[in-house]
């Protein structure tokens, strides 16, 4: 006598529960993420560009705010934006926190340092 397997009707709901529940929460999440690499991209191009190595903060800033509007980046602003200086050019940071609500009084915060380095 050959018996069944497989998955239950009840074990199948449970699962796509689950499963649901899972891609929503990476709905929330991955965005913070892909913004933050838009960050880190955008100082590291910042630190690359030969036009900005004795630039000031400013013009720093400003450059990054031109970048930031086509990147739609909206977690820091240019005053946020952390400039030093080395010996043969500079180096372009920022600490930032984001905080997503995921669901009722339930909220992720996260903390980002991007830097050029």
């Amino acid at each position: 006598m050959m018996r069944q397997s497989g998955i239950t009707l009840t074990g199948m709901v449970l699962g796509s529960i689950v499963f649901i529940l899972l891609l929503l929460l990476g709905f929330k999440l991955v965005p913070v993420y892909t913004e933050y690499y838009a960050i880190q991209r955008n100082f590291k191009s910042l630190a690359a560009d030969p036009n900005l190595k004795g630039a000031s903060r400013r013009q720093v800033g400003n450059a990054f705010a031109s970048r930031a509007t086509v990147d739609d980046i909206t977690s820091i602003q240019p005053d946020d934006v952390q400039v030093t200086k080395t010996g043969n050019g500079i180096v372009v940071s920022a600490e930032y926190e984001k905080k997503v609500h995921l669901f009722q009084n339930v909220s992720a915060c996260f903390e980002f340092k991007p830097s050029s380095e």
